[in-house]
């Protein structure tokens, strides 16, 4: 489980912030939004993933977006770093 999934941390961060159950998912969607339109003005737009294991021997998988738009100005983002099985198969990239 991820760390912002659990309970005890939300409920931290509710302490923290008592607007966060707002904040944090208006805001979510406000950048998805601009993305989603940065992204539909490109021409094209190049995937990029990677996968590394960390010190304690846990995988995990990375997905970047890139694209060019307006002056030929660059821009990437980055769409996920999930925790992945250790296995770094085709197959299994694949799955996820």
């Amino acid at each position: 489980m991820r760390l912002a999934d659990s309970q005890a941390f939300q409920a931290l961060v509710h302490e923290l912030d008592p607007l966060s159950d707002k904040l944090i998912p208006d805001r979510y969607a406000a950048v998805q939004t601009e993305l989603t339109d940065q992204i539909k003005q490109a021409d094209d737009v190049s995937i990029t993933t990677d996968m590394w294991t960390s010190s304690n021997n846990q995988a995990f998988m990375g997905v970047t977006a890139h694209w060019l738009y307006g002056n030929f100005t660059m821009h990437n983002k980055s769409y996920s770093a999930t925790s992945s099985s250790n296995s770094k198969s085709y197959s299994q990239v694949y799955q996820q």
